[in-house]
């Protein structure tokens, strides 16, 4: 390509331009106009609009706007759902093709001769910010300023500030070398749709030792938003920008300023904030940290000394809420006793933060060690059949807001539950469990610690995580009937899903931790009834998804007439038919069925695929009515049984169980065997060992009778992780992304496996497939 510009000039670098656009409408054809005309001569000009799914078209188009010049190209980059800024920026980056970057907005108006102040001042160790100006006032901001502790920017209005250079590096007009743009990584895509970015990638830039210098004089007009606008915009977004700052705050700030900056926005926006730092951590921002910090040779202190920045020395004031009484239970049996002294000491050296203690001692006739020192105690002594009908004899003489339950084995930290108390002072009113970390610890001085994930409503149906030293907000524990009392060795689990079915959250007791002493005789060792336990406890949603088969009607009818489902299951039929006769039908063999599950759905689909005839067409259906059903009905463990597949009877209790064996917290799905459409002699069933496509399916013949992992599996009669499928969603439809290779239920496989979750068949089960 011939770069040499007009005619008898030196030759001149060409420039990619990068702009993200969404609905600006004819704003985005100025600005490509001020930027092609603008140039100081005719160099190579490279324009990639990265439409980030705009709905006023103002984008179609534009290819065609270089104006008749060779020189010149515009290429348009459609995003399929709104992406975000950092996203698009970056996309747009990955299709750019010349040395200069320069970086802009779709309402920026440029100056003429632009150009000739980015040549005379870019280097590749520097980014250059422009200076911008407001195209309805003055107003000239010569880059940014960063301001603490919000993470926040604020434009500096006069130049040279900080010797000429700038903090932060405004959307506006930011250039950069190709290669240092990819060097750095980029923008944080994990900073979503807006705020944090420019800010973020600008501090990234100076803690990697290159900088960014303003230029008073390339002057770039933009259309700041009016301050009505403006202020509705963000209180729209305020979520996606708690989330963002909340983010960006956590890469760099040292533990003292990072402290600050939670009470700021735990100030400003109070019912979001837990949620939203839980939300961040659960996604990896502390794994970035570590990261960051030993990527950058610079720190933020660093940053901080460079630009002067003024480090607030105190907090702003959170109104307080309304304090709480907080119970505690003891719990102890005769094996417990010789430690009852020094867990009732260590309460009673915290009793200001508690309005009553309850002893619940779960031995009749039980001689208790000498407890008189230890002031008023309510003392229950019963021999009880599991230890949650003990925590329920104990609730029942609660007389507090929030109750803490500690077992004889435990060893309240010195603060603990005033702390506890001041937290559950502080909580949503939606808010009724809070559980610690847990260290276990032995009379040889051995530590194990055991940090608890934060809160997520999949996690805890995961893995038992709440009843040591946890609190529990009395009114949710009695509305859901108290601690579950059957006896298994998942009785905080199950209690959980019981409080969380009825809507109530938890949350992680951030800065508590309970220790626990480590004996032979530890309640996790024992595994005696885990599956009834699970049996009883989980919610399942069967689901099937009927296209009109006659001919398969009758046997899976009778299947469903003959077959045991847990407790709290949900029959979700979804009439796919476009038959009224057939709708009908259904609905007689529903009203069979309601007293064999907690209830029974049928869903009518109006969501009509235009074209059934093709494969990519049939699957963005089957996998959009999937798509619904899951992201609508909440369980633990969906079922997936099709139409025309049927399993033996018992087939459901026994595809539970293997749940047992391999725990579906690290199983994705489990499918039964039956045979593939695909084999005419029916000897190959519908799996592939394969993660990558449909191939080197199993033999049915000699098939091991046990759970073998795959690397794809089939949905005909499949037992799904319900954490795993809302973590995909949505699955192979026109709802989302997917890959038209593998059909919807490889699609979803295949995410899943990524996830780190395992995929496999079930050979003790054997189901007949009646494909016509």
């Amino acid at each position: 390509m011939d770069f040499s510009g007009l005619q008898g000039e030196t030759p001149v670098t060409p420039i990619s331009i990068i702009i993200p656009v969404r609905n600006e409408g004819q704003r985005i054809i100025r600005t490509i106009q001020s930027l092609v005309f603008g140039r100081s001569c005719r160099f190579p000009l490279e324009i990639v609009v990265v439409d980030d799914a705009s709905t006023d078209g103002a984008c179609n188009g534009l290819a065609q706007l270089n104006h008749g010049m060779p020189e010149v190209r515009v290429i348009i980059r459609r995003l399929n759902s709104w992406s975000g800024i950092p996203y698009a920026r970056n996309r747009g980056a990955e299709a750019a093709t010349y040395p200069i970057f320069l970086m802009t907005d779709g309402n920026t108006c440029y100056p003429k001769n632009w150009d000739q102040p980015i040549r005379r001042n870019f280097h590749r160790s520097r980014l250059l910010a422009g200076t911008i100006a407001d195209l309805g006032s003055p107003f000239c901001g010569y880059g940014c300023a960063l301001v603490l502790p919000s993470m926040g920017i604020t434009w500096m209005t006069t130049a040279h500030a900080y010797g000429g250079y700038a903090p932060v590096a405004p959307c506006t007009c930011t250039v950069i070398d190709q290669a240092l743009f990819h060097q750095l990584g980029g923008y944080d895509e994990t900073l979503p749709l807006y705020g944090a970015a420019e800010p973020e990638f600008s501090v990234r830039t100076w803690l990697s030792g290159y900088e960014i210098v303003n230029l008073p004089d390339l002057l770039v007009h933009h259309r700041f938003r009016p301050a009505a606008e403006y202020n509705a915009f963000r209180a729209a977004i305020s979520g996606i920008l708690l989330r963002s700052y909340l983010r960006f705050a956590c890469y760099y700030l040292p533990e003292a300023l990072l402290r600050q900056t939670y009470d700021y926005y735990q100030a400003w926006m109070p019912h979001d904030f837990d949620e939203c730092l839980a939300q961040i951590i659960k996604d990896g921002v502390w794994t970035r940290r570590d990261q960051l910090k030993q990527q950058l040779p610079l720190d933020f202190s660093w940053f901080a000394r460079k630009f002067s920045l003024a480090i607030p020395q105190k907090s702003p004031e959170v109104a307080p809420r309304p304090s709480i009484n907080l119970s505690v239970v003891v719990l102890t049996h005769g094996a417990y006793l010789h430690w009852l002294p020094d867990v009732l000491a260590s309460i009673e050296r915290q009793r200001s933060a508690i309005q009553e203690v309850i002893l619940v001692v779960d031995s009749a006739g039980a001689k208790l060690p000498a407890i008189d020192r230890f002031g008023e105690l309510q003392i229950i002594i019963h021999k009880f059949a599991s230890p949650n009908q003990a925590r329920n004899a104990g609730l029942a003489e609660v007389k507090s807001d929030w109750v803490c339950y500690v077992d004889g084995d435990n060893i309240p930290d010195p603060g603990y539950f005033a702390h506890m108390r001041k937290l559950a002072s502080q909580v949503p009113d939606d808010v009724a469990i809070l559980y610690p970390d847990l260290k276990r610890v032995r009379q040889d001085g051995w530590t194990k610690p055991m940090p608890m994930p934060e809160w997520d409503f999949w996690v805890c149906r995961e893995k038992s995580i709440i009843d040591t030293c946890s609190a529990w907000r009395t009114k949710a524990l009695r509305q859901s009937g108290g601690w579950f009392t059957p006896a298994t060795c998942l009785q905080d689990y199950t209690t959980v899903l019981k409080v969380t079915q009825q809507g109530w959250k938890a949350r992680k007791a951030r800065g508590l931790t309970a220790t626990l002493r480590d004996h032979p005789g530890n309640l996790s060792k024992r595994i005696h009834g885990i599956a009834d336990a699970l049996w009883n406890a989980r919610r399942y949603a069967v689901v099937t998804l009927f296209s009109g088969r006659r001919h398969s009607l009758p046997p899976l009818m009778g299947w469903y007439a003959k077959e045991t489902f847990p407790p709290d299951t949900h029959l979700i039929w979804v009439d796919d038919s476009n038959d009224a006769a057939f709708h009908a039908l259904l609905w007689r063999h529903a009203e069979s069925l309601r007293d064999r599950a907690a209830s029974v759905q049928i869903w009518k689909n109006t969501n009509q695929c235009k074209d059934l005839s093709n494969f990519e067409g049939l699957h963005n259906h089957i996998g959009g009515m999937y798509n619904r059903v899951i992201a609508s009905v909440k369980a633990d463990i969906y079922l997936t049984v099709e139409d025309d597949v049927i399993a033996p009877a018992g087939s459901v209790r026994r595809m539970l169980d293997s749940g047992v064996h391999v725990p579906y917290s690290r199983w994705g799905g489990v499918c039964a065997v039956y045979p593939s459409r695909n084999s005419k002699d029916k000897r190959y069933m519908v799996a592939s060992r394969d993660k990558e496509r449909w191939t080197k399916c199993p033999l049915i013949e000699n098939f091991p009778a046990e759970v073998v992992e795959m690397g794809m599996i089939g949905a005909g009669f499949s037992a799904w992780n319900g954490v795993a499928l809302h973590k995909v969603l949505p699955v192979h439809s026109s709802d989302g992304p997917c890959d038209h290779r593998f059909g919807w239920d490889g699609t979803m496989c295949v995410k899943i496996a990524k996830l780190g979750y395992k995929l496999g068949i079930d050979g003790r089960i054997h189901c007949q497939h009646l494909f016509t």
